[in-house]
């Protein structure tokens, strides 16, 4: 196990421990001075109060309606984010919130994360740092649809990264590359663009 890993996991119990003696908690108050707060729960699912529902499974609740199901997901990340969500918690938020997005409302990545950066709350950047690979461009995705033939390996493409013609490339020209040689070898890649290109983000995509 590496020193890095080693810190992971002792993130990880901390934070264990720590919702253990809130739902601990949750159980005192609820003996001294009874359910002060409801669970808020929509039609898609609980909203607020899943820590309440641990400490007593039949907590009192109340129902709200919600327009749509990004609306429930928009409503569990602001009524949760006083609790210091874990990156976890906020990627599953985000990437329901972005799944519902594409399904229902059929928005661009790039109309989504701006919409996401206002309701959110959450940078560009971190939006880009949370969401799934399945939502942006993945090399090893389009690299994978490779043929290996002896024409491929003409292309260059596996030497693209050691090519000295690609240093100092931005990720949009190397994006570009990557597919003119995919091209060349009859491989069409379905192109996905995750954000405008005005902005800049930690990654290449």
């Amino acid at each position: 196990m590496t020193e890095e890993e080693k810190k992971k996991g002792q993130r990880e119990s901390r934070r264990d421990a720590r919702i253990q003696r809130h739902i601990e908690a949750l159980k005192e108050s609820e003996q001294k001075i009874g359910q002060l707060f409801p669970v808020i729960e929509s039609q898609f699912g609980v909203v607020s109060g899943s820590k309440r529902l641990e400490a007593n499974p039949n907590w009192r609740k109340k129902k709200i309606q919600l327009d749509d199901e990004y609306e429930h997901w928009k409503a569990v990340a602001n009524s949760n984010v006083q609790l210091e969500p874990s990156k976890k918690e906020w990627a599953t938020w985000v990437n329901n919130a972005i799944r519902v997005l594409k399904r229902d409302r059929k928005m661009s990545n790039s109309d989504i994360v701006k919409l996401l950066n206002d309701d959110f709350g959450l940078p560009r950047w971190r939006v880009y740092e949370l969401m799934d690979d399945e939502f942006k461009i993945v090399y090893k995705k389009l690299t994978a649809q490779m043929p290996k033939d002896d024409e491929s390996k003409d292309s260059g493409l596996p030497n693209l990264g050691k090519d000295k013609g690609s240093k100092g490339m931005s990720d949009l020209q190397l994006e570009e590359l990557l597919i003119s040689e995919l091209e060349k070898v009859s491989v069409k890649p379905e192109k996905q663009v995750a954000f405008d290109r005005m902005y800049k983000y930690p990654r290449p995509y």
